[in-house]
């Protein structure tokens, strides 16, 4: 065998394996994975689900819930935040997960006890889209105002 025959001879093989990979009938895990995930999932509202809003499930009650987890984490810390301002940004993905997209204070400390805080809620659930009869990415930003430890800017809803 010469040696482009032997290229040819190799090209063909590896070709052969990829088709193979590609039309087994092994089931795709990653699918097998969304069902199941969907399936644990009882919201059928286009915002996501966080304890706070059972009864109330708006934008307004999501975000002013994170923003009181948030300030409570705080205050376990006893950090003291006399006037400062959080602008927050966080994603719940399809699966349930939060995300923190944005999280920018002048105050350090502050700073640090978001990640925690987000890291301590369970129970989150995704928007579900209706007309998709799926469950969808939501991301939210939004700035947190705090006066002498309590929040000035809550949303009405």
């Amino acid at each position: 065998m010469n040696y482009r025959n032997l290229i040819t001879y190799f090209i063909g093989i590896f070709i052969l394996i990829l088709n193979s990979s590609c039309f087994s009938n092994k089931p795709n895990r990653a699918s097998k994975t969304e069902s199941k995930t969907e399936q644990n999932f009882k919201n059928k509202s286009s915002v996501p689900f966080i304890e706070n809003c059972e009864n109330n499930q708006t934008d307004a009650c999501f975000q002013n819930s994170i923003s009181e987890i948030i300030l409570n984490k705080a205050n376990e810390r006893n950090l003291v935040l006399e006037k400062d301002t959080l602008q927050i940004g966080i994603r719940v993905n399809e699966n349930g997960t939060l995300t923190i997209l944005d999280n920018i204070t002048s105050n350090e400390s502050l700073k640090k006890i978001v990640p925690e805080a987000i890291s301590d809620l369970k129970n989150i659930e995704p928007g579900y889209l209706e007309s998709q009869k799926r469950y969808i990415s939501s991301g939210y930003k939004w700035f947190i105002i705090i006066e002498n430890n309590e929040l000035k800017n809550k949303l009405e809803y």
